[in-house]
């Protein structure tokens, strides 16, 4: 009541009491015990709200409502696995889901604990192999009465394990699943719990069969270790026997604790190699082939219910049968049958055979009305045996050949290189000697139509360009040959009449795109190909054939081995070498070179003024590409930039007509003879040393021939582009004395020498004159030769200017310049007694343009007015 005293339970009855929930909650009320009292259930996991609401019965009374009740349903408490499967030392954290929210305690207990056990976190761990239960249970702080609990099974199973293939057998080309399991294959591949473990697959053979990784699809081809690596998956790749392996460690560690294996076949597909469906005549027979008749464990089922006579039934009635290795044999009737063929692990393929008897004969290629051929000639025909729908039969009776007119034995028939399970299907015809021969071709039936060959043989012409007649002509395209052919069938080829327009004979060639033949036997090439050309008339009926080809492409005979120089001794003719040519036409080599009034070869060098080049024929009848060097004497003039390590040597072959043209450019190897730009040095008391300028890409010997006297040395600081920098220096200088010495620079590899001579003077009126190379005083260049030049840092397009800047003297030389000049003014200066008059300063004149020792007047080079800032000289 409003003084908070109860109610007494007999007063209740006069009181009306409702209880509200959420729809998460169901509430039901319990008659037995009494007014008041409700039971709480929970629908779905969430908080809901009770609220009770009272009155007094009756209309219009007071009500009050209660306090809201929260009540939390809660999921059911589980332990996650259900079941759990460890090997002997594996360890595996056991998780629970559900329970009151509220701060619970969750504590663990194993009924066996010899076989696992387990700590407060629920980490439990496989000891002894057996089977044990664990139990869990839950208690709420806020509900301390109420426990909750749970239990799974734990099962410690034995650690040795085995491959589980879902088959032993595998075909080609297929795919299976291994994978390791438990000893009594229970147990997933996936049970073993945490146990730190890493596992090696591998195949006995792996030609037979190939194993990926389950995880990487794209590139675990073998040879990877995957962790963890349960399972992998086979491919069959050809037939064969082999064995998978398996190998377990722990992870890190090498020693094996578990390992299996276990045999596996591949198979291959039973493949039909004769066609699925064969076309076949009555009264014939043939074998229907697979890639398992080695094997000799297949069977041959009939399933076509016409087929399905009894055994001891007439072969009239019956239309074919097969035996137990394939071999099917017809009979008289005609009809289609289907025969199954099944090999010894289940695959089967069918071959529907028809028999029908023979329409058509017809023989392939073709031949003309009159097929025309030469003495010796081989032409082989296909004989093809067709239905009434025109379909080829694969398999046949025996058709026969008649010789209606071949009394002189003018041709000569044989079986071709075409058959069939052992029946021919081609023949060969070859002709004998000059004359006509009719051939007949049929076959048993008599409504089929025979097939008739006319063959007219005739004699080998003779080309104009052989006194025998040649079995096979080369012509070229666009170019012409005449023929000769004797004057009858029985003359010898040596005593011959060119018809040439006269006479009443017919020329003409079977292909008229490959040769064009004129009235006179005049044969010009059109094409590419092989044709025969024909001659029938007065003289009798002869032909030839002439292969028709066309230069495609053109080599060199010989390699280049080393590269070319253009050193020649006698320093007058240059060097020449010789490149023979081949001919090609295709893939086809030309074995006879084609005659210069065939086809026209030209041979030139793009380096026009290094080399030249001609094209030239020997009596054998070869090409050749003449290559000419210039000697550095000859060569016009000399740009440091553009030497050239390599020579284009181009060669065209055209014909006649200029139908076509072939271009090949060889690239050869070039490597120019060194060359001393100075051929003479003097030295003296005051400028003891000078520079020499080489031009050269090798390696060169020097040597001294007064090593006692003179030393030289090269520069290796200077750098410029195979410019190579010696320094000579006289060793024991002197006032007084007066000696020289020669200097030789060699190359081995091409055995050039070149010699300078340099010399020692005292004479000081010798040390104030400049040389003809211009080096100044002291270092006097007193011969130079006339092909080099030494380039300043200016360059135009490549090619030193008579405009650019040149400077000869070095450093050495124009510090002694220096000193000379000091003394000759002190000199000057106390031989005077009185001072002279002083004089107004006069503008200086320009000094007179020093001359470059690398200027050469011969090749237009003049020495620079000016000198360019930076230069190295």
């Amino acid at each position: 009541d409003e003084f908070g005293k109860p109610f007494e339970a007999s007063q209740l009855e006069y009181i009306s009491m409702t209880v509200h929930a959420d729809d998460c909650l169901q509430i039901t009320k319990l008659p037995n015990e009494g007014p008041g009292w409700y039971e709480v259930g929970g629908s779905k996991v969430a908080t809901g709200i009770i609220v009770a609401v009272v009155g007094a019965k009756g209309a219009h009374s007071d009500t009050a409502t209660s306090e809201p009740k929260e009540v939390v349903v809660f999921p059911p408490f589980k332990l996650v696995p259900e079941a759990l499967y460890l090997l002997p030392g594996a360890e595996f954290q056991v998780q629970h889901t559900g329970g009151p929210p509220f701060r619970p305690e969750v504590k663990f207990f194993v009924e066996k604990e010899a076989i696992s056990s387990i700590s407060s976190e629920g980490y439990v761990t496989g000891r002894t192999i057996g089977v044990t239960k664990l139990t869990a249970t839950m208690k709420s702080y806020s509900l301390p009465d109420v426990i909750y609990r749970d239990e799974i099974t734990i099962t410690v199973a034995d650690p040795r394990l085995h491959i589980s293939l879902p088959a032993a057998k595998l075909l080609v080309g297929h795919e299976i699943e291994a994978s390791l399991r438990g000893l009594s294959g229970e147990f997933s591949p996936f049970s073993f719990g945490s146990l730190a473990l890493e596992y090696e697959w591998s195949v006995g053979d792996d030609d037979v069969v190939m194993w990926k990784s389950v995880y990487s699809e794209g590139d675990g081809w073998g040879g990877e270790k995957h962790l963890p690596d349960f399972s992998v998956r086979l491919v069959g790749k050809k037939a064969g026997r082999t064995r998978v392996n398996a190998k377990v460690r722990k992870l890190g560690e090498e020693p094996v604790l578990y390992q299996a294996d276990a045999p596996l076949v591949v198979y291959e597909h039973l493949r039909l190699l004769s066609p699925e469906t064969v076309l076949v005549t009555p009264s014939s027979s043939f074998r229907i082939r697979t890639n398992k008749d080695h094997l000799g464990h297949l069977v041959y089922n009939l399933l076509s219910e016409d087929s399905c006579s009894a055994q001891g039934e007439e072969s009239a009635h019956r239309i074919l049968e097969v035996s137990n290795h394939g071999e099917v044999v017809t009979f008289g009737r005609t009809g289609e049958v289907f025969v199954q063929v099944i090999d010894d692990i289940g695959t089967s393929a069918v071959v529907h055979v028809i028999v029908k008897p023979v329409a058509t004969i017809e023989v392939f290629p073709l031949p003309p009305l009159l097929f025309n051929m030469a003495v010796k000639e081989t032409s082989e025909f296909e004989v093809v045996v067709k239905d009434d729908l025109g379909r080829k039969f694969q398999h046949s009776e025996h058709f026969t050949i008649t010789n209606l007119l071949n009394k002189h034995h003018v041709v000569n028939i044989n079986p071709g290189n075409s058959s069939v399970e052992g029946i021919l299907t081609s023949i060969r015809i070859t002709a004998l000697q000059p004359g006509d021969a009719v051939l007949r071709l049929s076959v048993s039936e008599k409504d089929v139509k025979p097939t008739y060959i006319r063959v007219r043989v005739g004699s080998e012409l003779t080309s104009l360009s052989s006194s025998s007649p040649p079995r096979q002509s080369v012509l070229h395209v666009g170019c012409e040959t005449s023929f000769s052919l004797p004057s009858s069938p029985s003359s010898s080829s040596s005593s011959s009449l060119f018809f040439s327009g006269q006479g009443k004979g017919r020329w003409w060639s079977n292909n008229e795109d490959v040769l064009k033949v004129s009235k006179g036997g005049v044969v010009r090439g059109r094409g590419v190909g092989r044709a025969r050309v024909f001659y029938d008339g007065e003289g009798g009926f002869f032909s030839s054939l002439i292969d028709v080809v066309e230069i495609t492409s053109i080599k060199l005979a010989r390699k280049v081995g080393k590269s070319l120089s253009n050193y020649d001794s006698e320093k007058t003719k240059g060097v020449t070498y010789r490149f023979p040519l081949t001919f090609s036409s295709g893939a086809t080599i030309l074995p006879t070179p084609p005659s210069s009034n065939d086809i026209h070869v030209e041979c030139s060098v793009e380096e026009k003024k290094w080399a030249t080049a001609y094209h030239k024929r020997d009596d054998s009848g070869s090409h050749a590409c003449l290559l000419q060097l210039l000697s550095p004497s000859q060569i016009p003039s000399l740009h440091l930039s553009s030497i050239p390590s390599e020579l284009h040597l181009k060669v065209v072959a055209q014909d006649q007509q200029q139908t076509y043209n072939t271009t090949e450019t060889f690239s050869l190897p070039f490597s120019p003879a060194f060359m001393v730009a100075e051929t003479g040095v003097k030295l003296s008391f005051v400028q003891q040393s000078t520079d020499i300028h080489v031009l050269s890409d090798k390696t060169l010997e020097v040597s001294v021939e007064n090593p006692q006297q003179f030393q030289i040395t090269r520069n290796e600081g200077f750098q410029y582009d195979r410019i190579i920098l010696y320094t000579v220096t006289v060793l024991s200088p002197s006032p007084s004395d007066t000696f020289s010495s020669t200097i030789s620079f060699h190359d081995p590899s091409s055995g050039q020498t070149e010699k300078l001579v340099v010399s020692y003077e005292s004479d000081l009126g010798g040390l104030l004159g400049v040389g003809a190379g211009g080096v100044g005083p002291g270092g006097e260049v007193v011969g130079k030769s006339d092909y080099m030049l030494m380039p300043t840092q200016g360059r135009q397009n490549g090619v030193f200017s008579s405009d650019e800047g040149f400077f000869p003297l070095t450093f050495t030389e124009m510090v002694g310049l220096m000193t000379l000049i000091i003394a000759i003014i002190y000199l000057l200066s106390r031989k005077e007694t009185t001072p002279p008059p002083i004089r107004p300063r006069e503008p200086a004149s320009p000094p007179p343009s020093p001359r470059s020792p690398f200027s050469s007047p011969r090749y237009g080079f003049r020495s620079p007015d000016r000198y360019i800032p930076g230069s190295p000289y």
